[in-house]
């Protein structure tokens, strides 16, 4: 009974291994240009940028791939703006949000590691439980 299920199991671990390995996928944004991209952010109208598309345009980085997606507000004189993008340089240790401050300017940043993260209500853990579910379905 359960060698019926293997070739399937097969197909649904080699399709989620193909997804892993494709280019991170983060929305890149700024509110203070597009309001869309604001506290109110719909994940639904603004796309989504493959990274690696990205990494080109950033000097001394050529060869480096984006680990991370950002989500950051920065608050310049009272006024927040929220930027959403790519990010390359991850310390190790780095918290999933942290604060830092310069004066005049605060900022709070979010960091997430899975495609379209660093939009507000995705759940990053969705792929993973998609594939058990299939798997223990497949396996009752």
């Amino acid at each position: 009974m359960v060698e019926h299920y293997i070739f399937p199991l097969f197909i649904v671990m080699f399709l989620f291994q193909n997804n892993l390995c494709n280019a991170l996928k983060c929305y890149d944004c700024n509110s203070a240009f597009d309001p869309r991209c604001g506290e109110n952010f719909d994940n639904s109208t603004i796309a989504l940028v493959d990274c690696d598309q990205r990494q080109a345009n950033i000097p001394g980085m050529k060869d480096q791939k984006a680990t991370i997606c950002r989500r950051v507000i920065e608050n310049v004189g009272g006024i927040d703006r929220i930027i959403r993008t790519c990010g390359w340089l991850e310390d190790e240790g780095m918290e999933d949000c942290f604060r830092k401050s310069t004066p005049g300017v605060k900022y709070n940043y979010c960091i997430c590691r899975t495609d379209a993260c660093n939009s507000v209500g995705v759940n990053a853990l969705f792929p993973s439980l998609l594939v058990l579910t299939i798997v223990i379905k497949m396996l009752n």
